[in-house]
């Protein structure tokens, strides 16, 4: 798209950031009065993973994924 427009990722990346936003609010509202008007729980505290050791265990595969934005910002263009 930036190849199309003429225009740099970081401008569309601003560009999309409203509608994005909107979008996983929209999502996190239905999903959260879904879950209200079923009467589901989530869970407790002392239910859930520990955070760190799970981070540390899986966080590989992070890197694709920091390795992508890291080029786009850097102005690569995913196309050949």
């Amino acid at each position: 798209m930036a190849e199309w427009l003429g225009i740099p990722y970081t401008k569309i990346i601003l560009y999309a950031f409203i509608p994005a936003w909107l979008y996983y609010l929209a999502c996190y509202c239905q999903i959260h009065y879904r879950a209200k008007k079923m009467n589901m729980r989530g869970l407790s505290r002392a239910e859930l993973p520990a955070f760190w050791p799970l981070i540390k265990k899986d966080s590989y595969l992070l890197i694709p994924f920091g390795v992508l934005i890291v080029l786009l910002l850097m102005s690569y263009s995913p196309c050949a």
